[in-house]
């Protein structure tokens, strides 16, 4: 951006109304380069002189806790956008080549149990977020497994094991509110990670210095990025369907997903399952990334 723009920057650190950590990060993100794609954002609060968003925004990384990074989406170190998620897949790949050097596995990107599952929920950008990944994963020859839409939680975890992944991905933010998404990291087990592992990530992520991507299509014309079949969906809705307590069909059943992913595995088992008076409600079924049917409690 201009040099006044770098000026008006620097007073605001000067004056005190940002704090240094805010006005360097903010300085290196509107220096362009990777950060282009961001530019028009920043600049709009920056002509905003919406200063309290800009030190939010900027005064501190997001971290990698509870299994991952989640935070509203938005410009800046502390929102969630393509380079912080960038980040956090660049140190996952470094984390997985680290164990699997460590490990004395052999063997390159392609080897079965060192592909990563990345799945998506119905949220606001979440399919570019989860294409996002994939470009990363690939460019560090770790293959990728994709589902071909959005898909529930306990499906990615599914996935991971009947796959033997090394890993897991979800782009979700769980029950945040619609303007958060996030960056859920699965172990090998289907389990969300925990300590040590969250710690061994977090570690990786501190040293990314370059994060590496590989344009989509070509990273499936060469075979690190394959999408995940409806063979798959058949055997998680048949594990599904074997886990009922209880014989009994004759009941009615309400449900809802919420405008999120629950028609693809809840609906499928309760029609394998045998129920046949089951009732949805239809403006809930509609995927809707902001929710918009919900009483969300958030001004």
């Amino acid at each position: 951006m201009s040099e006044p723009v770098i000026r008006k920057i620097t007073g605001w650190v000067d004056d005190g109304v940002l704090s240094r950590e805010a006005g360097d990060a903010l300085r290196l993100w509107v220096s362009g380069g990777d950060f282009a794609t961001f530019s028009a954002d920043i600049r709009a609060l920056i002509d905003a002189g919406d200063t309290d968003e800009l030190e939010d925004a900027f005064g501190s990384d997001i971290a990698f806790g509870t299994g991952g990074i989640r935070g509203m989406m938005g410009p800046g170190p502390y929102r969630f956008n393509t380079h912080t998620l960038g980040v956090a897949a660049q140190g996952l790949a470094q984390y997985i080549a680290r164990a699997y050097r460590e490990g004395g596995a052999s063997g390159g990107g392609r080897a079965g149990g060192r592909a990563v599952v990345v799945a998506w929920d119905t949220r606001r950008n979440s399919e570019s977020f989860a294409k996002e990944t994939a470009r990363v994963l690939a460019a560090n020859d770790i293959q990728v497994k994709i589902f071909d839409g959005y898909r529930s939680t306990p499906a990615l975890s599914f996935a991971v094991r009947d796959l033997r992944a090394a890993a897991g991905v979800m782009i979700s933010a769980s029950h945040n509110p619609p303007c958060d998404n996030g960056f859920k990291v699965y172990g090998s087990d289907g389990g969300q990670v925990v300590a040590p592992r969250d710690e061994d990530i977090t570690r990786e992520i501190r040293r990314v210095t370059e994060i590496r991507r590989v344009e989509y299509e070509d990273a499936i014309r060469r075979g690190l990025i394959q999408t995940i079949g409806m063979d798959l969906d058949d055997r998680y809705i048949g594990v599904l369907s074997e886990m009922t307590l209880a014989d009994a069909r004759d009941v009615r059943v309400v449900y809802s997903p919420l405008h999120g992913v629950g028609m693809t595995s809840v609906a499928a088992a309760l029609e394998k399952l045998g129920y046949e008076d089951v009732h949805y409600v239809d403006e809930q079924v509609v995927p809707d990334g902001g929710f918009t049917t919900l009483d969300q409690g958030i001004a």
